[in-house]
């Protein structure tokens, strides 16, 4: 890796360059799809049209999505150190 001195260039990793790189497609993804012309709002009212069943079961499914990454990367740490 190239190091560039004191400048602050030296503290960009590869590492961080693409988590850099991946937060500016996201951004630039979110505001296309959700906020230009105010998207988003619509996907509110359609959401508060739903039963709260519907609503209940998409909440135990974006818990699932949220957690099991982090299970999975807790245990491959437990796992690598055995």
């Amino acid at each position: 890796m190239k190091t560039f001195g004191n400048s602050p260039l030296s503290l960009l990793s590869p590492d961080i360059l693409v988590m850099l790189g991946w937060g500016v497609i996201i951004s630039i993804l979110s505001y296309r799809y959700l906020m230009r012309k105010n998207k988003y709002l619509k996907y509110f009212r359609l959401f508060d049209m739903q039963s709260h069943k519907w609503k209940v079961k998409w909440a135990w499914i974006s818990a699932g999505i949220l957690i099991t990454p982090l299970l999975i990367t807790i245990l491959t740490i437990k796992l690598a150190k055995l």
